[in-house]
């Protein structure tokens, strides 16, 4: 549906005014109008990375703990081929459920 105004009821519109009391100006005819930004703000990106990530990532946290705790044990990283074996199955598996748990929840 389409409404046109005569002129006369254009002219009898209060105008527009300012908190000063005076009429607004009316916006140029060719003033630049900004426009949207194409790349997405930096608040915007990490809230897409939060939930892409998840709430439980913190979890993979705990793969290194097995290496971690044998370095505070013995002030010094596994010597033996056996050791690293042992540190990196353990954390091999804590991967595993970690990922379990993430897949589940």
């Amino acid at each position: 549906m389409r409404v046109e105004l005569d002129e006369a009821a254009a002219v009898d519109a209060p105008q527009a005014r300012t908190a000063s009391g005076h009429p607004a100006s009316a916006p140029e005819p060719h003033a630049a109008r900004r426009f949207p930004s194409l790349m997405p703000a930096f608040a915007d990106r990490a809230s897409a990375l939060r939930a892409r990530i998840g709430g439980l990532a913190w979890l993979y946290l705990l793969v290194p703990v097995p290496l971690v705790t044998d370095w505070i044990e013995n002030a010094e990283l596994p010597d033996s081929p056996r050791g690293w074996v042992t540190e990196v199955l353990g954390g091999l598996v804590i991967f595993l459920l970690v990922t379990r748990v993430r897949r589940d929840h």
